[in-house]
Formats: structure tokens, C-alpha cells, sequence
């Protein structure tokens, strides 16, 4: 799966949908999106840019993702949203090739989990460095998107 940054020239000034916001500093959600198609890519192929799905996507008047216009856009579909940490739904769904979960941390940031290390924290790819880490790097697991196949 891609390293995404939110914040790369590429696409950081280029807003989402019709809000007034950037990708940025408001695009974690479509960044982890993005990063997304890229992990379902070995079903079709299709892989899109932040900005991309910037443009495809729904979004409110405050810039926040209407998940049901995933699949107009993506090769996959909101499955669930649950509200706080739930370890056994987010291994569940880390399990599955066919799944993928994007979690929210500390109530206003969004990271994608790849599995968990030796010591059974989620490692996570996050969008605002474009790196790989733990989990550790934020207090709480506030959420998460448990996204599926179509």
C-alpha cells in the first residue's frame, strides 16, 4: 500500500468537493481513501489520487465525507463506521484481504491501521507525515471505517 502525505504539492491546495477546504490540511479522510484503492488495486486496478477523489467524492458544506458516495468513486463501500476503540471488529476486519479499516484518532484525525507489531499495537500509515508508525503516535482510537470490497 502507498505512503500518502496529505500535505504533498500534487494535491495539497486542491479542495474537497465544493467546501472551502484543502486536502492539505482537512484531506486525512481522502488521503487513507486513496491510499485504499491503491490496496484494493490487485482487484481492478484502479487506483486514485487524493485529489482525484477530491473531485468524485461527496462531501458536507464542512468539508466531511458522505460515505455512501464511496462507490460512485472507489471499488469498495463503507461497511461499517462504529465510534470509539473496538480491538476485536478492527482485527476482524484486518484480517480479511477483501476489507480494510481507516481509524480515527484523538476525535479529528483518520490513519490507516495495517496490522498490529509484536507488542499488539496497530501499525498505521498516516497521512499527515506520509509515513509508517504505531499507533502509539496518538492518545485514543476514537473511531473507525471498516471499508469492503463491491
Amino acid at each position: 500500500m502507498l505512503n500518502l502525505c496529505q500535505r504533498d504539492p500534487k494535491w495539497a491546495s486542491a479542495s474537497l468537493g465544493n467546501s472551502p477546504y484543502q486536502i492539505g490540511r482537512y484531506g486525512c479522510t481522502i488521503t487513507c481513501l486513496s491510499m485504499l484503492t491503491d490496496y484494493f488495486t490487485k482487484f481492478d486496478g484502479s487506483w486514485k489520487s487524493p485529489d482525484q477523489l477530491g473531485q468524485k467524492l461527496d462531501f458536507t458544506a464542512d468539508g466531511l465525507i458522505i460515505w455512501g458516495s464511496l462507490s460512485k468513486a472507489t471499488q469498495f463501500r463503507l461497511e461499517k463506521r462504529l465510534y470509539g476503540e473496538n480491538d476485536p471488529e478492527i482485527d476482524i476486519s484486518l484480517q480479511d484481504p477483501k476489507k480494510a479499516v481507516i481509524l480515527e484518532v484523538d476525535h479529528y484525525h483518520w490513519v490507516v491501521a495495517i496490522g498490529k507489531n509484536w507488542f499488539g499495537r496497530y501499525k498505521i500509515i498516516d497521512p499527515w507525515f506520509g509515513d509508517r508508525a504505531s499507533i502509539t503516535r496518538y492518545h485514543a482510537i476514537t473511531g473507525s471505517a471498516h471499508m469492503i470490497l463491491n
